[in-house]
């Protein structure tokens, strides 16, 4: 299992040659004092939980989070020991607190209570403020769309009848140029090609 931090935000894992040591949470059985003190600085939560977390037998803390003087070297000066008692307490990184803004009065009230301050009563908006609720921006868009609607309805209304008015020209100028083709038909004012051409202007 390839050894990594167990501190917040930290991202260190183990890697050969590098000058990182990491260095198991103590054991229960030997010093549950120092373990529970190790647990505390880390001050991580259980996934999903508000409870604290507790680390298994293959969770470590680098060497990151501890000062120069909790290390000793070993007999051959091989790599660094921690010293007994050595507790983690550098680039722990612990989260900040989200702070919640109250803004309801229900909540403020409740948050004076807790604090024993008086809380100024909310006061009514003024009559033609530029500030609405969401319902009324609500409706404000209702009527806007209502009012486009219709406007659109009008002018559909106009060009329909603006098509109907021209196919009833359209259809009289057919009549009057069939009548000026029968009537030049009967005097022969045209060659039979003439007429033929003509013919395909006739109302059907």
């Amino acid at each position: 299992m390839v050894k990594s931090c167990a501190a917040i935000s930290c991202t260190n894992r183990f890697v050969r040659g590098c000058n990182i040591s990491f260095h198991k949470f103590p054991k229960h059985s030997k010093d549950s004092t120092l373990r529970d003190q190790w647990i505390q600085a880390i001050s991580r939560e259980a996934v999903g939980t508000k409870r604290r977390w507790i680390p298994g037998d293959h969770d470590y803390v680098c060497s990151n989070h501890f000062r120069e003087e909790d290390f000793i070297l070993s007999k051959h000066a091989q790599h660094k020991l921690l010293r007994p008692g050595a507790l983690p307490s550098l680039n722990l990184g612990k989260p900040e607190k989200k702070i919640t803004v109250r803004t309801t009065q229900t909540s403020q009230a409740a948050v004076a209570f807790d604090q024993h301050i008086d809380i100024e009563p909310e006061q009514e908006p003024e009559e033609g403020s530029a500030a609405v609720s969401e319902d009324h921006a609500y409706c404000t868009d209702i009527v806007t769309l209502k009012r486009k609607y219709d406007n659109l309805s009008v002018q559909h209304e106009k060009l329909r009848q603006d098509f109907n008015n021209a196919k009833r020209r359209e259809k009289r100028c057919r009549v009057t140029l069939e009548a000026m083709l029968a009537k030049t038909k009967e005097i022969q004012a045209l060659s039979d090609d003439a007429h033929s051409m003509l013919d395909a202007y006739k109302v059907h």
